[in-house]
């Protein structure tokens, strides 16, 4: 219980840190960090800035430890 609270509590920081003004383009660019796809983006969704893509960068460094991204890369991998 005390590992999905501490779970929980660092996903809730990270959704708080994705710029909202630009939901999508930040998913996007956090998804392209993990390995799980491509960072291109399609009209109307414009690419991030550097200030937002590095506010991107932070939170997920914050929630994930350095194993969790490859291993989220074997997941992907595994589950086409």
């Amino acid at each position: 219980m005390e590992c999905a609270r501490s779970l929980a509590i660092r996903l809730a920081r990270l959704t708080a840190a994705l710029p909202q003004d630009s939901a999508p383009a930040s998913l996007k660019y956090g998804l392209s960090l993990l390995g799980l796809m491509q960072p291109r983006l399609r009209l109307p969704l414009v690419e991030l800035d550097e200030t937002s893509k590095s506010s991107v960068a932070k939170a997920i460094a914050a929630v994930l430890v350095p194993n969790q991204a490859s291993e989220a890369r074997g997941w992907q991998a595994a589950s086409i």
